[in-house]
């Protein structure tokens, strides 16, 4: 392939040419999806339906927790609002506990298999096209073998990849909800008073509390983009390579820190395309027709695959970096070992 500096647009260019110039592939992604592509169907009804219970339930949800602080007979009842977000949890549990459990089931077991097999494939069969820059046959691809030894080093980063991940998750709804709770909570003059080791203090409800948890969660999402960004970049390795573990995540970060904003847009659009068709269907209440299941899911089975086949180009854009920075520093030492010759 050319040796060159890649930007975003270029990676994304380069994936779509590869789905473009191999129709032999696009089928065979497509048989490899299937599974993936039917299990979606069931979870992303099932995931519709939750969310939108949810919505529909959180005002009582978010008035059977308010709890008095305090009772002073001048201002009236103020609430705790560090209390807040495990009442709702408690009561979303009360409510909707055997959903969160079959959907907690659903995301980490099935889902997360289901997702590594079409992952090894395409990555696997993409890395080839791009790398040896030609189209590969359809019978080529049927008689794909994985090496056991990298599938089994994919399984261990896969494993990391989902604990980092879901953690991640988990703290960013805890702090949505302690958000949306605090918010919403009925209080006088918008203000809130709180105790401390100080004694009783008067915070203004609106700016503070919007500072608080904005700059929490604009924090968080800055630290998270950058750490799918090596997660992925590290499965990918993993796959190709068949490091595993830790080992390719720190391959992951030597690789990608040339190259870490081209990382960071792929996350970034890829996840905007994932939230948007959620977002979109979960509006329009898609869940309800099958026509709008399948076209969303559809949508959603399509991003996935380009998401991976454009992680595999920026992996090849990061070892060329690194590769023409060694080659860089070689030639200097060269340079200065002859020059320290001639002196």
């Amino acid at each position: 392939m050319e040796c060159r500096t890649m930007k975003v647009f270029d990676i994304l260019k380069e994936t779509l040419t590869i789905f473009y110039k191999n129709i032999n592939f696009v089928f065979f992604t497509i048989l490899t999806s299937l599974p993936l592509f039917c299990f979606l169907i069931y979870y992303e009804t099932f995931l519709q339906k939750f969310l939108f219970q949810c919505i529909e339930n959180l005002p009582l949800l978010e008035r059977t927790s308010y709890i008095p602080l305090y009772y002073d007979p001048y201002y009236g009842q103020y609430y705790d609002p560090w209390s807040l977000p495990v009442d709702i949890v408690r009561n979303l549990n009360k409510y909707h506990f055997n959903e969160l459990i079959q959907m907690g089931f659903l995301y980490l077991v099935p889902l997360h298999l289901l997702e590594l097999f079409s992952l090894l494939v395409t990555v696997d069969l993409s890395s080839k096209i791009y790398r040896e820059d030609k189209a590969l046959t359809f019978m080529d691809m049927l008689h794909l073998r994985i090496d056991k030894a990298r599938t089994g080093a994919t399984v261990i980063t896969f494993l990391y990849v989902v604990f980092l991940s879901t953690c991640t998750l988990l703290a960013f709804i805890w702090l949505l909800i302690t958000y949306s709770a605090v918010l919403m909570i009925p209080t006088p003059e918008s203000e809130i008073v709180l105790y401390n080791s100080v004694g009783m203090s008067s915070l203004g409800f609106d700016l503070f509390d919007h500072l608080l948890y904005g700059s929490n969660l604009f924090l968080q999402v800055i630290i998270y983009l950058p750490w799918c960004a090596i997660w992925n970049l590290g499965l990918v390795i993993s796959i190709l390579e068949g490091t595993c573990g830790l080992k390719a995540l720190g391959s992951a970060v030597y690789l990608s820190l040339k190259s870490l904003v081209n990382g960071v847009s792929l996350v970034i659009i890829f996840t905007i395309w994932e939230l948007g068709l959620r977002a979109l269907c979960l509006y329009f209440g898609s869940y309800k027709t099958w026509l709008g299941i399948v076209g969303q899911i559809s949508l959603l089975c399509l991003g996935n695959a380009l998401k991976w086949v454009s992680f595999v180009v920026y992996f090849q854009d990061c070892v060329r970096r690194v590769s023409r920075k060694k080659t860089d520093q070689e030639q200097n030492v060269d340079m200065r070992e002859s020059k320290a010759m001639f002196v």
